[in-house]
């Protein structure tokens, strides 16, 4: 299913394949946080936050593991939900985003 939903945004069958041969990096406290990515709503509560309560679900970067594979997908969590983020976080994603395509 993650390479037709794929299909869906990118057009076309040689549009996925170029897409699978880059390097991809995903960055922000989101990304691995189905709750947020509901907008906090969902049909169990209001206001979830994590993935514990979507057994079924996928969050971003699961779906980019899935499809890419962890050798050309790197994720790195260097902000928190109110915008922080450290020196140390601020580096290591100036160093992770370059390698990406």
């Amino acid at each position: 299913m993650p390479s037709e939903e794929l299909l869906e945004l990118v057009g076309n069958e040689n549009d996925i394949a170029t897409a699978l041969e880059r390097a991809l990096f995903l960055a922000g406290h989101s990304a691995h946080n189905i709750g947020f990515q509901c907008g906090g709503l969902s049909v169990q509560v209001q206001g979830v936050d994590g993935n514990d309560q979507f057994q079924h679900g996928t969050s971003v970067k699961q779906g980019f593991e899935v499809i890419a594979g962890n050798d050309l997908f790197t994720y790195f969590n260097g902000l928190n939900a109110t915008g922080d983020y450290t020196d140390q976080g601020l580096e290591t994603t100036k160093e992770y985003a370059p390698k990406a395509e």
